[in-house]
């Protein structure tokens, strides 16, 4: 029998259509559950009343910390646990917080644990951040922040002992791309609100940074994470995030000497950091500079397992993208058994890997082994996404033989199908120009590819060339000197990813 009191505490908004997929699960773990709601019209309130009497308003006043600290307020559990509408846990974990809400005592804990933020396309992967979920309660402890609130005095002061959890939370919240750009809005009004009080807290620096970041605003984000790096706060866990946000700026824009020199200077202070390593593998790759990243990625992959602080990187590195990217260079040396062998390995722990089946079809284009690939676009049709990735492959395999009726009808359907994916649109410039369609036209493509994936320097000298052939008597005849193929997979894995 539990000898310690927990309460599950939500803040939530006009979340009647989700917020029995988050409690449902749950909700027979806690002493009791309080949901205070911050102004809901939807019919939230009847939605919490299904699973706890505790339900609470409280009005909005653009600070997430004080709607926290108003169900703090109510609660009576000697532990606080926390969970948003759009947390989910599976049957797995559901069983792991069991067991350690079992356990608890009366010493002062706080217990980390990993929320995997899944995105729009199956391409784009997951993130990961590491949130203070679960805590014995202190009468000095509270939120502060209006977003991306934080618990302060910071919990070591108070005597608490940090633990890692092995519970993990899938927050589904990200999603959609409208509401993901509509919460970044949100995050950067209320961070600027807590700068202008104090415009050197190191988390609204962090945080703005972060959020710009996220919002392509990469002049913005550079200014306030800069300034952390030249406040010189050393191996402070959060330091991890503002090199990875960095390397990752630069690595959007192709800058990839930059990421290079970033990644080194992280790594002299986190030298086992997954991200910083997995973005320095990546950075060599598209510099060509294969062997290298051959040794970037053993030297990844052999680091021995351990938690890390997550802010938001990329996950599943070293299970996942990180084998991925070593099929990949393989792939470019020319050992494509390796390179096979490889991705098999990861499509036998996980049938649905869209992406690693589609790097597998690569392999059979690069080696022209069309029943293999077959094999591949058959698989990926029950895969998140996979019409799409599976029609690509088709695309690239037609091109690569000239059959150029049957590319065109499948590229402008990929096109309709991803419009915010660059590769359709590179694979159309590629039909222009094995089609020697006129200058004119592959100067639009080249414009329209530009405009999904700005940073791409590959089309951006591509359009250069172009547009001076267009000073040329000659200029249709020769336009098709000047674009790079993408059939061979350049750009591969990145430039997989919508935009």
């Amino acid at each position: 029998m539990r000898s310690t009191s927990v309460s599950l505490c939500q803040i939530v908004r006009n979340e009647a259509h989700q917020l029995a997929d988050c409690l449902a699960p749950v909700t027979a773990l806690f002493d009791e559950v309080v949901v205070v709601h911050t102004g809901s019209s939807d019919g939230t309130q009847d939605v919490a009343r299904r699973f706890t009497p505790h339900v609470h308003s409280f009005p909005w006043c653009d600070d997430f910390a004080a709607a926290r600290n108003a169900s703090l307020a109510q609660a009576r559990g000697e532990w606080i646990f926390w969970l948003d509408a759009d947390d989910r846990l599976t049957p797995e974990n559901v069983g792991r917080l069991r067991m350690l809400l079992d356990r608890l005592g009366t010493q002062p804990q706080i217990y980390l644990m990993d929320t995997t933020c899944s995105l729009t396309y199956a391409s784009e992967g997951s993130r990961v951040i590491s949130h203070a979920r679960l805590f014995r309660r202190h009468p000095d402890l509270r939120w502060q922040g209006r977003v991306h609130e934080q618990l302060r005095p910071a919990p070591a002061t108070l005597g608490y002992e940090t633990i890692w959890s092995d519970v993990q939370i899938d927050h589904v919240g990200y999603q959609d791309a409208a509401l993901r750009q509509r919460k970044l809005q949100r995050d950067i009004r209320l961070l600027r609100m807590d700068y202008a009080v104090d415009p050197d807290d190191v988390s609204t620096l962090l945080h703005l940074g972060l959020s710009y970041a996220r919002m392509g605003s990469n002049a913005s984000a550079r200014q306030h994470l800069e300034r952390l790096l030249a406040a010189g706060l050393g191996d402070a866990s959060h330091m991890r995030q503002v090199y990875g946000a960095l390397a990752e700026l630069s690595h959007s824009e192709c800058k990839f000497h930059d990421v290079l020199q970033i990644t080194k200077r992280g790594l002299l202070q986190f030298p086992d950091d997954e991200h910083l390593l997995y973005l320095q593998a990546e950075a060599l790759y598209e510099l060509d500079q294969y062997a290298a990243a051959r040794v970037a990625l053993a030297r990844l992959l052999a680091c021995p397992a351990q938690r890390q602080y997550r802010g938001g990187g990329l996950g599943e590195i070293t299970t996942r993208l990180a084998p991925r990217l070593l099929s990949n260079v393989l792939r470019m040396e020319g050992n494509l058994a390796q390179a096979e062998a490889t991705l098999r390995e990861l499509i036998q722990k996980s049938k649905s890997d869209t992406v690693s089946w589609y790097m597998l079809g690569w392999v059979y284009i690069d080696a022209r082994r069309r029943p293999q690939l077959d094999e591949v676009v058959a698989a990926l049709q029950s895969c998140p996404q996979g019409n799409i990735f599976s029609g690509l492959l088709q695309a690239a395999w037609h091109l690569q033989h000239r059959e150029l009726d049957a590319a065109g009808l499948l590229i402008e359907q990929l096109v309709g199908l991803a419009p915010l994916m660059p590769l359709p649109r590179l694979l159309r410039l590629e039909w222009l120009r094995l089609s020697g369609a006129p200058v004119e036209s592959q100067i639009q493509a080249c414009r329209d590819a530009l405009r999904i994936q700005p940073s791409n320097p590959t089309t951006a000298q591509t359009l250069a060339n172009l547009e001076n052939a267009m000073q040329r008597p000659t200029a249709t005849s020769a336009a098709s000197d000047f674009c790079t193929s993408v059939v061979l997979g350049a750009g591969v894995p990145n430039g997989i990813a919508p935009a």
